[in-house]
């Protein structure tokens, strides 16, 4: 009889839950939203350092990332 109780309980916890997501998602827009900023593509050359393609705004970008600084390196076609 406690197995049903406690598995009664753990459906009710688990529905919460996936009701209070849900609800989230509806009500919270910057959860839902599609990004403005995603990285296309990253190329690791060495300790800490890398080329990455990201697009931000509808525009590619290609940057060199150190642990020292970010630069912009060209400005890429759509």
């Amino acid at each position: 009889m406690v197995a049903f109780q406690v598995i009664g309980s753990l459906i009710l916890i688990l529905g919460g839950l996936v009701l209070v997501l849900k609800l989230l998602k509806k009500y919270v827009p910057a959860m839902a939203a599609p990004r403005d900023l995603s990285v296309i593509e990253q190329l690791h050359l060495g300790d800490r350092c890398r080329l990455m393609v990201v697009k931000i705004r509808g525009e590619e970008l290609l940057l060199g990332v150190t642990k020292e600084s970010i630069s912009i390196l060209e400005k890429l076609g759509k």
